[in-house]
């Protein structure tokens, strides 16, 4: 089976704990390694280009902490000159 079944026997087990390294809740207590950081798998943080902001486009020099969240993420009002 895999429906409601299935999903019950997940109750109760805690697949990821809190990180050591940044302190967030992605720690995963059986690989021994962190989603958001790395730790465990490396030295080095785990970092990735495409998390950074976009600088480039639309948004170019635009201090994007100025704007308002939803500006700023590539919705609402731009300004088109």
């Amino acid at each position: 089976m895999k429906g409601t079944p299935s999903k019950g026997k997940r109750s109760g087990k805690k697949t990821h704990v809190i990180c050591r390294r940044c302190g967030g809740h992605t720690y995963h207590a059986q690989h021994k390694e962190c989603a958001t950081c790395g730790f465990g798998a490396t030295k080095k943080i785990r970092r990735y280009s495409w998390q950074n902001k976009r600088f480039f486009g639309a948004f170019k020099g635009i201090n994007l902490k100025r704007l308002a969240p939803k500006s700023a993420k590539g919705r609402g009002n731009r300004d088109r000159t």
